[in-house]
């Protein structure tokens, strides 16, 4: 039986139900850990996005390379229904993600206005007091 990569684990070559299941299975992993990349996103730990998102993106690339196995076949109504809430969560996923790295650029954006202000020596300030003597 000849074999297919897919991400580290070889997957047979087999009927398109059994490649179905194949990617059912990746796809089931991929809301699992988006369920944990949704909660990473809202109590951040150390380190834990980073491994989120290690873990997504293998799946994701697992999911390209065993979806080219099915070719131009029909897929059933389930597997269907499945890819469409995989679609709906990554784009949740992707709106969490661009949320969050936006406040993260509004926290940068408030501390680096407060060290440059905090660095400033008024070389390059008009001085008030200076202003009002030379009235």
């Amino acid at each position: 039986m000849s074999r297919v990569e897919v991400g580290e684990r070889p997957l047979p070559r087999a009927g398109a139900a059994n490649r179905e299941v194949i990617i059912e299975g990746c796809l089931a992993r991929l809301e699992q850990v988006l369920a944990e990349e949704k909660s990473a996103l809202r109590e951040p730990t150390a380190g834990a996005l980073r491994a989120v998102n290690e873990r997504k993106s293998a799946i994701l690339l697992e999911l390209d390379r065993a979806s080219r196995t099915l070719g131009d076949g029909s897929v059933s109504p389930q597997l269907l229904e499945q890819i469409s809430n995989a679609r709906k969560l990554l784009q949740e996923s992707l709106d969490g993600i661009k949320l969050h790295l936006t406040a993260i650029n509004e926290i940068m954006r408030v501390i680096r206005q407060s060290v440059e202000r905090s660095e400033a020596d008024g070389t390059y300030t008009r001085n008030r007091r200076q202003d009002e003597w030379l009235r």
